[in-house]
């Protein structure tokens, strides 16, 4: 009874969601196919729509037929999990949020309590848990698994939520079997610090009906107007009703178990824990690579020795670090750090299923540039752009943005963030170090 409980509670989806999870429908046929089919998609908006449901029509969890013969259609990876094919997995409906030994909610303010001994709960009306690093993230997710007492879980296998994990449930959004959720609005600025966003809420409800505009919470007038269960609150809702997921668009950007493998230092300062050692000098430890997804870079950027030619044709030698220097805006650095982005978003394609290449032919790098006497940082498809500091933001399909491309930057977020307007949505990719910050939260999978 206490599993029943835990379960209806602490997860998930219910049972047309897990139908559809659970379909005997492979996921990509021909994926490969797709891709190319996706970059002509762009002249017309048409064909856009025939190509984007063709391939939300391949989703499923087998590449076997319902009579059982086998087809040239993909397993999602998503369904598969340390060599072996899944019939379905457990996807936490809202995000996290925790809660410390003496029951107060932690990760809303930097200065919430916030450490190893606290616990996720999964549950609406409630901050998500922020300030916290992606390496504690799957610490916190991991454990839930050995904490009968509290979740009742028995030997289910927990963990931080995988990019391909959440691609599975991003096309189920656009498939028969679900709906593009509207973002989650609710949440608060004061500077680059962001506070009070609330799992399960809806969107900024005008006059006109639902907007993208950013809401702050109001606890006398939250709980009528924009919970999960309001008219506001559905339209949240990866199905439109209270049966489905919440906050995979807005709310809090979340932090998925990927990484790139170029042996970065950031990997192993914000990809540990307090308590468990997943990388071992930039590296993973064998044991954990289940539960992170590498993801692959180019030679010269994995070996930390990239090359830039000079204009009279002698070359230099950079390391990561010193390549993505912000004062050094000239030409020839736009253009390495250009052709390393795309590097990184052609060998994503190897990635099926995960949300980018197949709904995106196009990508945005995030350089430097020159804004009077000083340097920023913004996102740009060329180097020309970054000459006049016009950033132009890459788009998937549905307008969400396709933000990738820093050496330092190795892990990744997915949905937006309350505040994205258009920009965020279940195809929402963007960058992160993995370090804790006001803006990034976590989900839990079981299977």
């Amino acid at each position: 009874m206490a599993l029943v409980i835990t379960i209806i509670i602490l997860l998930i989806l219910s049972g047309i969601t897990i139908a559809a999870i659970s379909s005997k429908n492979g996921i990509l046929s021909k994926a490969n196919e797709a891709y190319e089919k996706g970059k002509e998609a762009e002249k017309d908006e048409k064909d856009k729509l025939n190509f984007f449901e063709q391939l939300i029509a391949n989703l499923g969890s087998t590449d076997k037929e319902e009579n059982g013969n086998e087809t040239n259609k993909f397993v999602h990876p998503g369904f598969e999990f340390n060599g072996k094919q899944l019939s379905g997995f457990w996807f936490a409906k809202f995000e996290a949020s925790g809660i410390n030994e003496n029951n107060k909610m932690v990760g809303n303010t930097q200065s919430a309590p916030n450490d190893s001994e606290s616990k996720i709960i999964i549950k609406p009306n409630v901050t998500s848990w922020r300030y916290i690093s992606i390496g504690e993230s799957q610490y916190q997710c991991l454990k839930m698994k050995e904490d009968n007492s509290m979740y009742g879980l028995g030997n289910k296998e927990t963990h931080l939520m995988r990019n391909s994990e959440w691609g599975a449930v991003a096309y189920l959004c656009y498939s028969d079997y679900g709906t593009a959720p509207l973002q989650n609005s609710c949440g608060s600025r004061t500077g680059t610090n962001c506070y009070n966003i609330i799992t399960g809420a809806g969107p900024n409800m005008g006059q006109r009906g639902p907007n993208n505009g950013e809401y702050e919470y109001n606890e006398n007038t939250f709980i009528q107007e924009h919970s999960y269960n309001t008219e506001s609150g559905v339209l949240a809702s990866t199905t439109g009703n209270e049966t489905g997921i919440y906050d995979m668009n807005g709310g809090a950007a979340e932090q998925v178990a990927m990484y790139l493998d170029n042996g970065n230092a950031n990997i192993t300062a914000n990809g540990n824990s307090s308590k468990v050692q997943f990388f071992n000098n930039n590296r993973i430890e064998n044991q954990y690579n289940s539960i992170w997804e590498a993801y692959e870079v180019s030679e010269e950027e994995n070996n930390n020795e990239i090359q830039i030619i000079n204009e009279d044709g002698t070359t230099e030698t950079l390391t990561q670090k010193l390549l993505w220097d912000k004062e050094k805006v000239d030409k020839k650095y736009q253009e390495v750090r250009l052709r390393l982005t795309k590097s990184i978003f052609d060998l994503m394609a190897k990635h099926k299923g995960i949300g980018i290449n197949e709904i995106s032919s196009e990508f945005s790098a995030y350089l430097p540039y020159s804004k009077g006497e000083s340097k920023n940082w913004g996102w740009f498809k060329n180097y020309e752009q970054s000459l006049t500091g016009t950033q132009n933001y890459a788009v998937a399909w549905d307008g969400d943005y396709i933000l990738i491309g820093h050496a330092l930057y190795n892990f990744m977020t997915r949905g937006g963030y309350f505040y994205n307007s258009d920009a965020s949505g279940v195809f929402y990719t963007y960058i992160t170090k993995g370090e804790a910050n006001s803006g990034n939260t976590f989900r839990p999978v079981m299977l």
